[in-house]
């Protein structure tokens, strides 16, 4: 069971990381010893820090209004 958890996270690991773009539009370096470096679906890598604190406070307000009316 702690073997197939393993293989479950490493797996969604690779394909997450898939998707992680830069300037060039290719994802990093997934299978490092080969130097290929796939096209992906656009999830850019940023280093803005303002939607991350976006996000938190759109979160932190909605939890409280879930707790407040729900």
């Amino acid at each position: 069971m702690a073997y197939a958890v393993l293989l479950a996270g490493g797996g969604t690991h690779l394909v997450l990381d898939v998707m992680r773009t830069y300037v060039d539009g290719y994802a990093g370096f997934l299978l490092y010893p080969l130097w290929w470096r796939p096209p992906t679906p656009s999830l850019y890598v940023s280093a803005d820090r303002w939607p991350p604190v976006l996000a938190i406070v759109v979160a932190s307000l909605v939890y409280y209004l879930d707790a407040e009316w729900g």
